[in-house]
């Protein structure tokens, strides 16, 4: 069962998901109840209809009840739903006083006197209970308890309160807040110890933006999601409510208020009308305001008793003063007052909170918005203020103050606006809105005639185009095109062109580029810029082989010489020295040195507000995840960084951000959306031209073929990778590493010859790179070669060298793998004790990560080894033999379990006995479980005894 995708998350640190989960698996057995509560709109509901949908497709019959609130006055209203489904046929067997009560209850017949009994009633749904329970497991579901009528919970508590041991669970909702008691007292009537509760908290931040964009859609940059959490206070309904509003009308300028809904807007509006003129206005300046005082208040509004005011407001639970500091109830409060508000009354509002506010970035931000014409003076403000908020990593206030700087600056200055307009387009991009921030750069660029300072922008423009090729090629040329063009800007725009040819696969250019680069590059520029000189260059160095860490210590040790608050149009956005010398450390396969430094730059990162370009590092981090075997871990990095292209609209980096999780598919059994993602990335990489990204998902597509037992259907994409890093030039095949897979496929079609040629080239190997991790990867593939030669002795060494060697111990997933060619050789060699310790561990190995694919295959071997016969449904007609782990999960679906007890019986994923059946029905020639039932069936009839 998968969490819904607008349920929040569960106070207390329990997983409502799992919570669902292990009360059904106990309903199945004895009676049991799961109690979920939480506030209106927190996602009760669709947590119930997911475990009601969970429970159907587990044979539970259902009987549910959906109790609104004008039903609270209708006797036996919910016992009435709770019946629906029932049929004549099973209350046929009812005695009939407990019928005709039944019936009349329900309005199903004329009631007579003697059909009053409740008594009655409540025998004649006990009886019905039971006897549903006795065909199979039954789940009484209650939504919205706390509206439950009095006729039907005293009936719902009888039958729960005289169950023995029979299946039935009871999924019940109640919205917390609501006066009076339970209707049901669950823990009284079933016994405290088979009652669970959970109770749904807000919901985070990351699950809340993924919920707007399924349900309202990508239109809203992360700065606005951001809000309306807060404003929301993780609430997913008034969340939802809010965002459609705000797609309906459109993004609100800087600084305005989001619009609530015409609904929500009138209820709010409602509790403010009562309240006196002062109150509203004391109310109005503290929701414009933050970290709001009562001696704040105060100074702000001196002709107000702002005590008494805030007394009335506390009074009528709007507000909440404690410890002097004043907040709403609720953040929602705030904007309906301010949304609510005459645009006077707004900036007068924001004139009070500027006259008495000391800190430099709120007091400009409220003068700029008690403005009512442009004037330098506050513009200048502004941008002191916007580099305040940067500094403090409020990336989301920066860009909006420095935006307000660009509104606010007289349309005379037409530098000052210009150079305002980059640094606002920029801060927004960090902000996470990629669209506004690349209008806010054209718009510069197309009022600036050509020139040096046109060239500058466009290298800024580079910087938030990163990863489409295309674009920043001919951004790049045109800015080193520039009459007038300076040393600086012209430098920037050869070392885009640098990591053009990185990415596109030819180091010599990336290397021209890089020494044109350095020939403008002076000890007197800006030490961003010597900075992004040394990192592309010392990358270049890495991938041709040359010595090049202590080139990138000096670029981070320049690095950390710059101002992270510095202007935003002369900092590096993607792929700094610290960035890069982790790239550099998990491509040579230092997993250990990699993870350290990036998840300290992901820290720095997330502390200076750097929302985008987190996503680089996500990433990295998701790439060393896959090679390190967390795939877990590897899988909740990459949707991070997915989540990010999404919410900021900055897309051209998916092709390549999209390879770790068709990755993470891949290795857990997940083919279909391997191939699903990997062809995505392929499609967006080849548009961008990036062909380093796109030689990843030919890898990846390779290795979900091989994994699936198509080595013919690998082969073409796996050379693909060989021939990236072949014309590349490059030393260090750690880039892509899938060359190893290209000599097993190569091997198992055949194709000797090719795979000998690639198996002797140093480079493609890592003979040549001089990292033992990254040579001692490709040694299996290299050994399969050989031993497809018939030197098995030579095979035999080489690997037991390497594993002996140790180098693959941070690779486990490689390592087993490695084991697994061992075993294979060793058996070829007929040393079955070896081949068989060898297959064993990497068995063991392989089941533990969960490839399961490759643990098959291991299990094959040891089949192979020991001459068995197979086993359960051993030979189809397809020619292929169920493994240990297939034989198991075809004998227990034919038993009748489901996925997921299945799962839970053989301690695996649900995904992994689903591919475990795709291979069975594959492998036996049939389509379905009922196909694979008649199949066992027809074998067990025929063995004898």
């Amino acid at each position: 069962m998968q969490p819904p995708g607008d349920a929040a998350s569960s106070r207390g640190g329990l997983d409502p998901a799992r919570s669902a989960q292990a009360f059904l698996a106990a309903a199945r057995c004895h009676p049991a109840a799961l109690l979920v509560e939480g506030q209106a709109g927190i996602g009760k509901t669709t947590l119930g209809e997911q475990v009601v949908e969970d429970a159907r497709r587990l044979g539970f019959r259902v009987m549910g009840t959906r109790v609104a609130q004008p039903q609270t006055a209708l006797s036996y209203s919910a016992l009435d739903d709770l019946l629906r489904g029932v049929g004549d046929e099973e209350l046929d067997h009812l005695p009939p006083p407990q019928r005709e009560a039944l019936d009349a209850a329900l309005l199903r017949r004329t009631a007579g006197e003697a059909m009053q009994d409740p008594r009655a009633i409540s025998l004649a749904a006990l009886s019905v209970v039971h006897r549903l329970a006795r065909a199979g497991p039954v789940l009484v579901a209650i939504d919205d308890l706390q509206w439950l009528d009095a006729s039907s919970a005293r009936v719902v508590g009888f039958v729960l309160q005289r169950l023995d041991e029979q299946p039935v669970g009871v999924l019940a909702t109640r919205r917390t807040g609501e006066p009076g008691d339970l209707p049901l007292d669950l823990e009284r009537a079933m016994g405290s110890r088979r009652v669970s509760r959970v109770e749904l908290g807000p919901m985070g931040r990351e699950p809340f933006g993924r919920l707007l964009r399924e349900r309202v859609g990508p239109d809203l940059p992360h700065s606005v999601v951001s809000r309306l959490h807060r404003i929301a206070e993780g609430n997913p309904f008034y969340g939802l409510q809010l965002a459609r509003e705000v797609v309906r009308r459109g993004v609100p300028d800087p600084g305005a208020p989001l619009p609530l809904d015409p609904d929500t807007s009138a209820l709010l509006h409602n509790r403010f009308t009562v309240l006196p003129d002062d109150v509203r206005a004391v109310l109005l300046v503290l929701g414009l305001g933050s970290r709001v005082t009562v001696d704040l208040l105060a100074a702000a509004q001196p002709d107000v008793d702002v005590e008494a005011a805030l007394s009335r407001a506390e009074d009528e639970g709007l507000v909440v003063v404690q410890g002097g500091r004043v907040r709403f109830a609720h953040a929602i409060f705030a904007s309906a007052l301010s949304g609510a508000a005459t645009p006077t009354a707004l900036r007068a509002a924001h004139l009070r909170l500027a006259t008495v506010l000391d800190n430099e970035e709120e007091k400009g931000r409220h003068l700029a918005l008690s403005a009512t014409r442009p004037d330098e003076t506050t513009a200048r403000a502004l941008a002191r203020a916007h580099r305040a908020a940067r500094r403090r990593g409020a990336a989301a206030a920066a860009a909006e103050l420095a935006q307000l700087a660009v509104r606010h600056t007289p349309a005379d200055l037409v530098e000052e606006r210009r150079s305002r307009s980059v640094v606002a387009g920029m801060l927004t991009f960090e902000a996470g809105d990629a669209n506004r921030a690349l209008v806010l750069l054209r718009e510069a660029l197309d009022s600036m005639a050509p020139g040096p300072s046109r060239a500058e922008v466009m290298v800024t423009l580079c910087e938030i185009c990163w990863q489409d090729t295309l674009e920043i090629e001919a951004l790049a040329c045109e800015a080193l095109d520039q009459p007038g063009v300076e040393d600086g800007p012209a430098a920037s725009a050869h070392l885009m062109l640098a990591w053009v040819w990185v990415y596109r696969g030819d180091l010599q250019r990336a290397d021209d580029e890089v020494s044109a680069a350095r020939s403008l590059v002076t000890a007197d520029d800006d030490v961003g810029l010597r900075s992004d000189a040394l990192t592309i260059g010392a990358l270049v160095d890495f991938l041709s082989g040359r010595p090049f860490l202590d080139t990138l210590e000096e670029a981070v040790a320049l690095e950390d010489l710059g101002d992270p608050a510095g202007p935003a149009d002369s900092t590096t956005v993607y792929s700094g020295a610290r960035v890069t010398r982790g790239l550099a450390l998990l491509w040579a396969g230092d997993l250990a040195g990699a993870r350290s430094r990036l998840e300290e730059e992901l820290d720095r990162f997330e502390a200076l507000g750097r929302y985008v370009a987190r996503d680089e590092v996500l990433c990295y981090l998701a790439h060393l995840e896959c090679r390190t075997g967390r795939w877990d871990a590897a899988r909740r990095r990459v949707e991070e960084c997915l989540d990010i292209g999404e919410e900021s609209g900055h897309l051209r980096g998916r092709g390549q951000n999209i390879v770790p999780r068709a990755w993470v598919n891949a290795v857990q059994g997940d083919l279909a959306a391997a191939r699903r993602d990997a062809l995505e990335g392929l499609e967006l990489s080849v548009g961008f031209q990036d062909h380093l990204a796109a030689a990843g998902c030919h890898g990846v597509l390779g290795f979900a073929e091989l994994s699936d037992g198509r080595p013919g259907e690998a082969v073409p994409h796996l050379l693909a990778v060989c021939d990236f890093l072949r014309d590349s030039g490059t030393t260090e095949p750690g880039q892509v590493p899938f060359v190893a897979d290209a000599l097993e496929a190569l091997v198992a079609v055949g194709r000797l010859d090719e795979a000998e040629a690639i198996a002797a080239d140093d480079r493609l190997v890592g003979r040549s790179a001089c990292h033992p991790a990254t040579a001692a990867q490709a040694v299996r593939g290299v050994a399969a070669v050989r031993a497809a030669s018939g030197d098995l002795s030579g095979a035999a060494d080489a690997l037991g060298r390497v594993l002996a060697e140790g180098h693959l111990e941070a690779l486990p997933f490689e390592r087993a793998r490695t084991l697994l060619v061992a075993g294979e050789v060793e058996r070829r060699a007929r040393r079955r004790p070896e081949a068989r310790r060898l297959l064993q561990e990497a068995h063991d190995e392989l089941a533990r990560l969960g490839a399961t694919a490759w643990a098959a295959r291991a299990e094959d071997e040891l089949r192979r080894v020991d001459g068995a016969a197979g086993g359960l449904g051993a030979v189809g007609p397809q020619g292929g033999r169920l493994s240990a782990t297939e034989a198991q999960v075809a004998a227990l679906v034919a038993e009748g379990l489901t996925n997921r007890e299945v799962a839970d019986r053989l301690f695996l994923s649900v995904k992994t006995v689903e591919a475990n059946l795709s291979r069975i029905y594959r492998k036996l020639a049939l389509r379905s479980r009922a196909d694979l039932v008649r199949r066992l069936v027809a074998e067990a009839g025929t063995s004898g005894p």
